[in-house]
């Protein structure tokens, strides 16, 4: 929720319907989906929050559907969500690279993925005992890295890396094509 306000600015050029479907992965307590059903009334947003304690704002509100499961147990229809929003959360993923790939799935074909993670470029920080010690981050990106991993898990950066200080990268990306299938050539031609 920290970084709502900054990612509200980006909005507009995400360039979505006017009634999205979107995903909030880590929805903690809402702010984002505050915002977004601001931006897009008529939004359709799936909210994923395993922790029951933090969802009491949003849990019955009209437009929204609650999954309390980790992002790693969620599976969705392919092209059902028109934004996938992710931020803070990749970093305490056992295995980043294979969410970006279900995102990338997930995704409509002109889609966007708005994603940010803390930038390890906060190690150079005075005071880094939380991104080290207390959230339990799994994984530290730089630019190149968070940009390498998306590549991998089949996405286009349309904006980004942007970083904000040294503390947080944020990306908008899209899924790239799905590639035609090769079809073995008939024998009987």
């Amino acid at each position: 929720g920290f970084r709502t306000e900054a990612h509200r600015n980006l909005f507009e050029s995400l360039a979505l319907p006017s009634a999205p479907h979107v995903l909030d992965v880590g929805a903690n307590r809402g702010t984002f989906i505050d915002a977004a059903l601001e931006f897009w009334p008529d939004a359709q947003i799936t909210a994923v929050e395993p922790d029951e304690r933090v969802t009491r704002g949003y849990e019955c509100r009209p437009h929204v559907i609650l999954n309390r499961r980790r992002i790693e147990e969620c599976r969705f229809q392919p092209g059902s969500f028109d934004l996938i929003y992710s931020s803070h959360t990749l970093e305490h993923l056992a295995n980043p690279l294979s969410v970006l790939k279900q995102h990338r799935a997930h995704l409509r074909p002109r889609g966007r993925l708005l994603l940010e993670v803390p930038d390890i470029a906060i190690i150079g920080s005075a005071d880094i005992v939380e991104e080290w010690f207390i959230d339990k981050h799994l994984t530290h990106f730089s630019g190149a890295t968070l940009v390498a991993m998306l590549d991998a898990a089949g996405f286009s950066i349309v904006r980004g890396p942007i970083a904000s200080g040294r503390e947080h990268l944020t990306v908008i990306a899209t899924p790239n094509p799905v590639p035609a299938a090769v079809t073995a050539p008939n024998p009987a031609e």
